[in-house]
């Protein structure tokens, strides 16, 4: 179960007396407050996140994040693993730092199904968010890993929403494997997945992602 569903089970249960399921007695709503402070904390993290993403892509400016150093020291937080995720992105983002990278990859990738498709895919958004800010800095070296985090992606499933391949992540694979001349590549990936997208938008996105490759090879005119 999500921290939100155990949040609204143990208060549904303490406070709908006809289920009659949990006592009403201290142990009861001491398990609603602790799912609640839990659902909270998690909550708080993953807009935290992203601000600052929208801050690091958009340059946007943001107020400050209110009681964000509270939550993180709600007692017992830190063994839930979805917390350690976000609180460990957190950090990536504020900080930027080139040499925490890899860390933070190796953590998402070693627990990402664990965690719900949900939360895989906001991961994923901003693990790859942080990649470009890194290669915008004039890093070209983390293109290829960029590439990488979105084959991982793409062959795991995480840039689905409601059963379908996620349009913009669909055609970001296109354009950047493209941009690394991954012709071949590219078009196999369209053939592959294109069934994936929803019905009603794979000619437009198709169309979109093989004009993508000829552009990236000099081919105007197609």
């Amino acid at each position: 179960f999500s921290s939100l569903v155990k949040m609204k089970l143990a208060h549904e249960h303490y406070y709908y007396p006809p289920t009659n399921r949990i006592g009403k007695g201290w142990s009861s709503i001491s398990r609603a407050m602790h799912q609640l402070d839990a659902y909270y904390a998690l909550t708080k993290l993953k807009y935290a996140c992203e601000y600052i993403n929208r801050k690091n892509v958009l340059n946007e400016e943001i107020p400050t994040i209110s009681l964000l150093e509270e939550v993180q020291q709600i007692p017992g937080i830190e063994e839930l693993l979805l917390f350690r995720l976000y609180q460990k992105m957190l950090k990536n983002l504020m900080d930027k730092n080139h040499e925490n990278y890899t860390d933070l990859r190796d953590t998402i990738l070693s627990h990402f199904k664990e965690v719900e498709k949900e939360d895989q895919f906001i991961l994923f958004g901003l693990l790859l968010n942080l990649l470009m800010c890194f290669i915008k800095e004039g890093r070209k070296e983390y293109m290829e890993e960029f590439m990488q985090l979105l084959e991982k992606g793409g062959e795991h499933e995480v840039f689905f929403i409601s059963g379908y391949f996620d349009v913009d992540f669909f055609v970001t694979i296109i354009d950047h494997a493209s941009k690394l001349k991954r012709y071949e590549w590219a078009r196999q990936f369209i053939t592959k997945k294109k069934d994936q997208l929803e019905e009603n938008k794979q000619e437009s996105v198709v169309a979109l992602s093989e004009a993508l490759i000829l552009y990236a090879e000099g081919n105007y005119r197609a």
